[in-house]
């Protein structure tokens, strides 16, 4: 029998919380390390610049049951104890997390190096381009794409996340056309996603997903 892999424990967010409440990822009121789907969510803010940029927000990550602790190809990271994995309530309806984009130039280094750290094994790699390919691994219940992308600069670093939610098109309807584009077939075969815009303000890139 193989060995317990880590899992994602917690996700360290440069952004401010309030907006991530506008937009009903967190309850109205919470506390500054909110639990998302069972993930811990820290905000440290954003030191000045434009709040409404998106991107370069997803600063780091704890792992609970690392093999090898300290940073992974890079990307900050930190041992975590075992969490309650209950989900918190949301405005738009969360279930869990689907999964966690990593942008890296160099696939093999990253898959590798998430290997040794987690016990990880690379599941499959999709060529989508030539320009551009994806490795997936799997955290617990999280899966982990690894992005290569020609022109990505050296290094590795986390980019964004995409959220189950209960019903895509109330989440939706929520949210408003104005804050999140229409829903498109996912590919995942029958299932929907559909992505909140720039001008939300949450500086990290976000997705919604049917389950």
């Amino acid at each position: 029998m193989s060995e317990p892999v880590a899992q994602v424990s917690g996700l360290t967010i440069q952004a401010e919380r309030e907006q991530w409440q506008v937009c009903g990822l967190l309850p109205p009121e919470t506390d500054d390390e909110p639990l998302i789907c069972g993930v811990q969510f820290r905000f440290v803010g954003v030191a000045g610049g434009d709040a409404s940029e998106s991107g370069a927000g997803l600063i780091g990550w704890s792992l609970e049951g690392l093999r090898r602790t300290g940073d992974v190809d890079g990307i900050p990271t930190l041992s975590a104890a075992k969490l309650s994995k209950e989900l918190s309530e949301s405005p738009l309806g969360l279930v869990g997390i689907d999964h966690i984009v990593i942008n890296t130039d160099d696939l093999q280094r990253t898959s590798n190096a998430l290997l040794e750290s987690t016990g990880s094994e690379l599941r499959r790699v999709r060529e989508v381009s030539e320009e551009m390919r994806q490795g997936f691994h799997k955290l617990g219940g999280v899966v982990i794409e690894i992005v290569e992308r020609r022109g990505t600069p050296l290094g590795a670093s986390l980019w964004g996340v995409v959220f189950n939610v209960a019903d895509l098109d109330r989440a939706c309807e929520w949210l408003g056309p104005d804050v999140v584009s229409p829903p498109k077939d996912a590919v995942q075969e029958g299932r929907r996603i559909a992505t909140i815009r720039a001008i939300a303000g949450l500086r990290v890139p976000i997705a919604l997903m049917s389950v």
